[in-house]
């Protein structure tokens, strides 16, 4: 029962990288098709970052998937009898959705200002591939 309710716990503790990755996997194929045609070299550039990016998303899920499995393995049992949760893994995992984060939101931004008038090309890849 309580191995039970500590794995819910964890799950919806990780359930925002099941949304993060599907919008990074959406936001990534989305790049691909807009610049597959590689008319300029800055559309070769765009579909080179998000060719990579497509490359590297599912290791990254896949290594973020092992290490909220392994969380609960150095959770501890305190005096009282509560159980607490250790923050090594956690914390990696906090700095990895921030991160995650972070690229989606540049992703986001970049699609959303791409028609706009002042849209920088190149501040916008160099953030990408930053």
């Amino acid at each position: 029962s309580q191995s039970l309710q500590c794995r819910m716990t964890e799950d919806r503790e990780f359930l925002p990288f099941k949304r993060l990755f599907r919008e990074l996997k959406l936001q990534t194929d989305v790049g691909l098709k807009l610049h597959k045609m590689k008319r300029t070299d800055w559309d070769k550039k765009f579909h080179a970052v998000y060719a990579e990016l497509d490359v590297l998303i599912d290791p990254v899920e896949q290594h973020q998937k092992e290490l909220a499995e392994s969380c609960g393995e150095y959770d501890f049992i305190s005096i009282d009898g509560t159980r607490v949760k250790g923050n090594g893994f956690r914390s990696l995992l906090h700095v990895m959705k921030q991160l995650l984060e972070h690229l989606l939101s540049n992703l986001q931004k970049c699609a959303r200002e791409r028609s706009s008038l002042f849209f920088s090309v190149s501040d916008h890849l160099s953030t990408l591939t930053a």
